[in-house]
């Protein structure tokens, strides 16, 4: 059980690690020639692509298990700096924020559950809480790191920040697919969480 757990620590230090490219995102979009029109355009892109992929997502991980859809999702989150880095022209940037996006629905509540089932299957539920507070942590840990050198890296080759965010979400999607995890017994049919899904984007 340890050992998955570290595991679990592993890869939301490598997932902290990505605010390299975070801490200098504006300016990053400034240098490339984004105005401050389309800036405040890419966030809403952004938050509205995450509403509404979370719907899709949280059946999708009920249907292929929860470890499936942390991985996918921080793959999708690592594609997006790479688009950044190799794409920086505003549609480009548009295509990444709904990698980020699409990544991001498919990690939400995703990580939680899969911690919770890891637990279970050694009936050490009570230490839910206490898991996911080290993985914050160790997130928050590696977060401080990557926000003080990430203006350094930024100064010395600006577009460094969002390769180094890819290749650390991409450490942290590795990782995340070493942790071994219960095969699902059951699920929900493809007729439920259709219904599901096309009631939560009627009202959303």
């Amino acid at each position: 059980m340890y050992s998955e757990l570290r595991k679990i620590y592993l890869a939301n230090a490598f997932a902290g690690l990505s605010t390299v490219a975070s801490v200098v995102g504006t300016l990053y979009f400034l240098r490339s020639g984004i105005t401050q029109t389309q800036i405040g355009q890419l966030a809403a892109i952004f938050m509205i692509s995450m509403s509404i992929f979370n719907i899709p997502t949280g059946a999708f991980a009920d249907i292929f298990g929860h470890k499936t859809s942390v991985v996918l999702g921080l793959f999708f989150h690592a594609i997006h700096g790479l688009i950044f880095y190799a794409f920086p022209s505003f549609p480009g940037m548009i295509i990444g924020m709904l990698s980020a996006g699409l990544g991001l629905a498919l990690q939400t509540g995703a990580w939680s559950s899969l911690t919770y089932e890891l637990l279970k299957k050694y009936r050490k539920e009570s230490m839910l809480t206490e898991v996911t507070g080290k993985a914050s942590a160790y997130f928050a840990m590696t977060a401080i790191i990557g926000s003080l050198i990430g203006g350094p890296i930024f100064k010395w080759s600006p577009d460094i920040p969002y390769l180094v965010f890819f290749v650390c979400i991409g450490l942290s999607g590795v990782t995340a697919s070493f942790i071994k995890s219960e095969k699902r017994r059951s699920r929900p049919s493809w007729d439920m969480l259709h219904k599901i899904t096309l009631e939560g984007i009627k009202y959303t």
